[in-house]
């Protein structure tokens, strides 16, 4: 249950992005610290159910959770000035475009990285105490769950070569 709830507020976390995005002023301060939240959130959610072998009801949205918060990020930018439309549209229409004709977990993964990674590159380069935050952030999670980050670039690097991508889950019932 507790799994659940962590799920629920990366995505509650979504809607909270796009309003900070709404507001005409510089919010990147409270919209990066939201990114790190929902980001916790992801790596606890899916801890905590591999731990105790329980996956709630959210488990299964957990990826489509994570991707529509990656695109409430892509709107943030667009919406906060950081990006323009005619960049919106171009990225949601080239990613869209391949992950409907190569659909997978990489594909869609492969597009979904840039997107997740410029929070960070903006706070090293235009926000000192977030560039702080982030590196201990980074290095906290790293430590603590690098096995877990290992698995998942294998099964990104799985996909990358056409080969089934690894499903750590195989053994649990959603």
């Amino acid at each position: 249950m507790v799994s659940d709830i962590l799920t629920f507020l990366r995505f509650a976390s979504s809607g909270f992005i796009v309003y900070l995005g709404l507001i005409p002023k510089d919010t990147f301060p409270i919209f990066f610290y939201t990114v790190l939240f929902a980001w916790e959130t992801d790596i606890l959610d899916g801890y905590l159910a591999r731990a105790t072998g329980k996956f709630w009801k959210l488990g299964k949205y957990d990826f489509l959770f994570d991707m529509i918060f990656v695109w409430s990020t892509l709107l943030y930018f667009y919406l906060s000035g950081r990006i323009t439309l005619t960049l919106f549209a171009f990225y949601n229409l080239v990613s869209f475009s391949f992950i409907a004709l190569f659909p997978s977990k990489t594909t869609t993964m492969t597009f979904a990285a840039p997107v997740v990674f410029a929070p960070f590159v903006i706070s090293f380069f235009e926000y000192k105490s977030l560039s702080t935050a982030s590196w201990i952030w980074i290095v906290i999670n790293f430590i603590l769950f690098h096995k877990r980050f290992f698995e998942v670039v294998e099964s990104y690097m799985k996909g990358l070569k056409g080969k089934k991508e690894a499903n750590h889950f195989v053994n649990k019932k959603h």
